[in-house]
């Protein structure tokens, strides 16, 4: 194979003569023939195939000789192969033929020769591509054209459906989708996404085929199967020059499945230039999606300060709310944007005002541990005391979700310790629950009530016994947790740990029981 692949005509020589395998391949399956063919060398191929060598030999992906020679550029060992009978169709495993890669490299030589040697223009690989979808794709405008004059079809499609004029607009091919129009495609054929040529070019940003594919009667409101137009994608992807250019002849106020428009798109993006212009259009600042959210709601969402200050400047409403009810204020707080709150707050947004579930801003704050979202809110005016649904105030939420920073700040401000939610778990006994021992500490520290109970009886100990927390349990009776108190089921701490087949924390508290006895 050595011999073969570096051209050394007598030592092949040799070694067949000597009783070398001419069947041996290498561990991908090439023999010396498929070496040869690979390296291009013409007259060693020549010399295999009189020793005995198979010319549609195939390797472990099934290329034979002249795909190789196809795939890698090799005109006069692809004419010689020709000449020798070799299979014009043989396909290896990807679906190609000799033809398709010389297709995909844009080898016009070879292309004529196999073409007229009898090969099939329209051959498809395993994903649906022909030749000109090929040329198309990778933007070889001669290619194509000598395709096309030889006879290919315009309007095949791969098995995603898309044509040849798709994948060049797709690909940004401005020539060869100029070509392709010229000679009879579609200029609105769909794929299955139904995305046309210009929805295609939009998505790109590509302004010089958009204005092309305008000037050819092009539809601006051709929507693909989400409902994006190609104003949409232009600015669903930011690409403010595009939607500029596309806006022309578009309606501004279009939505896509998910009901969002464009001036949706720009402030979900924090593109504040791109929202100025589709407000001086005309764009309905307070045009909401599926989800209730508008404009504002998105730039707050996602943290676009100059763009909430740019939509309040042009009338957006400050109380405006989403299907949960969520209003700016309360997404801010819920990001913990300080200075976003503080913006809203200085332009009037209600710190009581709560979502569906509700919460308000504090609230929301102390659930994901914005401690300094968190002070400045209780300093403008928000209670400390506040409940949800629940019945959870932002203690309980801080305790509950392990904010020991946030605990601090809150228990500073005399928030109730004891207060309790719908389940009757104060501070303490979520703190117990989720294993935030440093919070216990700090909670017991200041006084909480070790004995409390949950609406089924439970104390904090029999808590910490029921999940198996072996330090939460020490750090309970070390505190001077009763060992003795039962929940409503007459269980104590070290029944429950018995029940949930706990033994370590269940010897810990019969341990503390019987030195306390004695």
């Amino acid at each position: 194979m050595y011999a073969a692949q570096r051209g050394y005509l007598n030592l092949i020589d040799l070694l067949i003569d000597k009783g070398a395998d001419t069947k041996k391949t290498d561990r991908n399956g090439t023999d010396a023939l498929l070496w040869a063919s690979w390296s291009g060398n013409t007259d060693t191929v020549v010399r295999l195939l009189s020793k005995g060598f198979e010319i549609n030999d195939r390797d472990k992906e099934d290329k034979t000789p002249l795909i190789h020679a196809a795939e890698r550029g090799l005109t006069p060992l692809v004419e010689f192969l020709l000449s020798k009978g070799a299979d014009r169709e043989a396909k290896d495993k990807s679906g190609r033929n000799a033809l398709l890669w010389a297709a995909w490299n844009g080898n016009l030589d070879i292309l004529k020769r196999l073409f007229l040697s009898g090969s099939i223009l329209d051959v498809k690989d395993n994903g649906g591509k022909t030749p000109l979808i090929y040329a198309a794709e990778k933007g070889f405008v001669e290619v194509a054209k000598m395709l096309l004059d030889a006879g290919a079809k315009l309007d095949l499609k791969d098995n995603n459906g898309r044509d040849a004029v798709l994948w060049a607009a797709w690909n940004g091919h401005g020539d060869t989708v100029e070509l392709l129009l010229s000679k009879g495609s579609e200029i609105e054929v769909t794929d299955k996404n139904g995305k046309t040529p210009l929805i295609y070019a939009a998505h790109n940003g590509d302004k010089a085929l958009i204005q092309f594919l305008l000037s050819q009667g092009a539809n601006t409101e051709s929507k693909d199967r989400s409902g994006s137009d190609a104003l949409l994608w232009a600015a669903r992807i930011g690409l403010a020059d595009t939607v500029k250019l596309l806006s022309k002849g578009s309606k501004i106020e279009v939505s896509d499945r998910s009901g969002k428009t464009p001036l949706i798109y720009a402030a979900q993006n924090g593109d504040k230039s791109l929202v100025q212009f589709l407000l001086s259009r005309g764009a309905d600042a307070e045009s909401k999606d599926r989800s209730g959210r508008n404009a504002i709601l998105w730039a707050v969402r996602n943290g676009y300060g100059d763009t909430v200050e740019l939509l309040l400047s042009k009338g957006s409403k400050i109380e405006v709310t989403d299907r949960n009810g969520k209003t700016p204020l309360i997404y801010a707080a819920q990001n913990g944007d300080k200075s976003l709150v503080q913006f809203l707050l200085s332009e009037g947004a209600n710190t009581e005002s709560k979502d569906r579930s509700q919460c308000n801003a504090l609230l929301w704050a102390a659930i994901n541990g914005h401690t300094d979202t968190v002070e400045l809110l209780l300093l403008k005016g928000s209670k400390v005391e506040d409940t949800d649904r629940e019945g959870k105030t932002p203690l309980v939420y801080a305790a509950q979700n392990g904010h020991k920073a946030l605990v601090q700040i809150l228990l500073s401000q005399r928030a109730n310790k004891e207060s309790k939610d719908k389940s009757g778990c104060n501070a303490l006994l979520w703190a117990v629950w989720n294993n935030y021992t440093d919070i216990v500490e700090l909670l017991l520290t200041n006084s909480s009530n070790i004995e409390i109970r949950d609406k089924a009886g439970k104390t904090p100990l029999i808590y910490a016994a029921e999940r198996g927390y072996a330090e939460m349990t020490e750090l309970l009776l070390d505190k001077g947790a009763n060992t003795d108190a039962v929940d409503f089921k007459d269980n104590d701490a070290a029944l429950t740990a018995f029940l949930k087949g706990h033994s370590k924390v269940e010897k810990i508290i019969i341990c503390r029981r019987s030195k306390c006895n004695n």
